[in-house]
C-alpha cells in the first residue's frame, strides 16, 4: 500500500513539472565582431545594438566594457531597450564590449564587440612625373597609409587644369593590385598626356572620407631599345586566407607584350568559368584578377595560374588559399548550404 502510494505521488509530481513551462535563456541576436565609430568636429552617434527577440518582456539590459559595468550617463551614452548610444565619440570609448541580459532563467551575453575608432591619416602627395618606355611594363606606386579598417583604393584618369574632368580607367592593359599600386602590362602612346595625371584616392568604408594618395603624370613614352617579349611577374598575390561568404580575389598579373591572358586552375582543375559564375576569370581584368564571388570553405586549396603570350615563354605560379575559423553561425550556414 505504501509503495502504490508513493508511486502515485511520484507520477502526480512528473506530470504537474511536466505541464509547468520552463524558463528558458533569451536568445541574442548576432553581433559583429568588431566594430567602428568616428571622432570628428561634428559629433556623429555611434549604436551599439543589442536584442533578445520574442523575449522583450521581463529581460534587462545591460552591458560591459573591458570586463566591467558600463556607466549609462543619460548624457553622453543613452540606452533604449537593449541598445546604447555615444553621441559624442572619443578615443577613450575604444575598448571591448558585452551585452547582457537577465531574465529570471539567468543571464545570456553576447558575443564581445571589438569596438575601434575609424581613421585615415592624412598625407601629403606630390605630382611626380615619369618618362616610361614604351612597350615595357611599369608601375604607379600609391602607398596605403595607416587606417582602420583598410580604406577602398581607386584610381582616375583627371584632367591637370580641371579635376572635375575625370574618367574612370577602363583600359584592359591597366590593373590596380590590391595593395594600391597601378600596373600597366605595357606601355603605349595612348598612355602618355602631360594634360593629364592618374590619381589614387582612399575611401574609407565608415567615415566615407575621401584622402588623395598619389598623383602621376606619365610625360612621354620612351622608344624601346629592344624586342624582347617575354613576360615578366608584376603582381603575384601571396599569403592568402580568405574569409568565408565574402568576395576572395586572387591575382595574376604579368608584364608583356602582346598581353598575356592567365588561365587558372585549382587542384588541378580549369576554373576558368564563365561570366556571372561564383568563380571566374571574366570580371574586367583579362584574366589576370579570378574573382570568387562567395568564398566557400571547399576552396581552399592550391590555384594555379598559367600566363602564356603566345611569343614568350610560359610563367606560371602556385597560389595557396587558406580559411581563417570562425563562429558556429558560419559552419551552420555551410551545413545548410550543402
Amino acid at each position: 500500500m505504501v509503495k502504490y502510494i508513493t508511486c502515485v505521488l511520484v507520477a502526480t509530481f512528473i506530470a504537474l513539472c511536466s505541464s509547468q513551462p520552463l524558463d528558458k535563456l533569451p536568445v541574442l541576436e548576432p553581433v559583429p565582431s568588431v566594430a567602428y565609430f568616428q571622432v570628428s568636429k561634428d559629433a556623429v552617434p555611434f549604436t551599439l545594438r543589442c536584442s533578445a527577440p520574442g523575449r522583450a518582456s521581463g529581460v534587462k539590459f545591460h552591458w560591459q566594457k573591458n570586463g566591467k559595468d558600463l556607466n549609462i550617463d543619460n548624457e553622453n551614452i543613452i540606452q533604449r531597450g537593449g541598445d546604447i548610444t555615444i553621441l559624442k565619440p572619443t578615443e577613450n570609448d575604444a575598448g571591448q564590449y558585452k551585452c547582457l541580459a537577465d531574465s529570471v532563467a539567468g543571464v545570456a551575453s553576447s558575443r564581445t564587440i571589438n569596438v575601434q575608432k575609424a581613421f585615415i591619416d592624412p598625407t601629403k602627395s606630390e605630382v611626380k612625373t615619369h618618362k616610361p618606355i614604351e612597350g615595357k611594363p611599369f608601375k604607379l606606386d600609391c602607398k596605403i597609409p595607416a587606417s582602420n579598417p583598410k580604406p577602398k583604393i581607386s584610381w582616375s584618369y583627371q584632367l591637370v587644369a580641371d579635376p572635375s574632368v575625370s574618367n574612370e580607367l577602363m583600359n584592359p592593359r591597366i590593373l590596380a593590385s590590391p595593395d594600391g599600386d597601378l600596373y600597366f602590362s605595357n606601355i603605349t602612346k595612348e598612355d602618355v598626356n602631360i594634360k593629364f595625371k592618374y590619381v589614387c584616392v582612399a575611401v574609407s568604408p565608415v567615415t566615407h572620407e575621401k584622402v588623395v594618395l598619389a598623383e602621376h603624370i606619365l610625360d612621354e613614352a620612351v622608344p624601346s631599345s629592344d624586342q624582347d617579349n617575354e613576360l615578366t611577374d608584376q603582381y603575384i598575390s601571396q599569403d592568402m586566407t580568405a574569409k568565408y561568404g565574402e568576395v576572395t580575389m586572387i591575382y595574376c598579373i604579368f608584364g608583356g607584350t602582346p598581353l598575356a591572358h592567365p588561365d587558372w586552375f585549382k587542384d588541378g582543375v580549369d576554373v576558368n568559368g564563365q561570366p556571372g559564375d561564383r568563380i571566374t576569370r571574366y570580371n574586367r581584368s583579362k584574366g589576370r584578377r579570378l574573382l570568387i564571388r562567395e568564398t566557400w570553405f571547399e576552396d581552399e586549396g592550391s590555384f594555379k595560374c598559367v600566363g602564356n603570350n603566345e611569343v614568350g615563354k610560359p610563367r606560371e605560379h602556385i597560389l595557396p588559399l587558406k580559411h581563417l575559423k570562425y563562429p558556429l553561425q558560419l559552419h551552420q550556414l555551410k551545413l545548410e548550404k550543402t
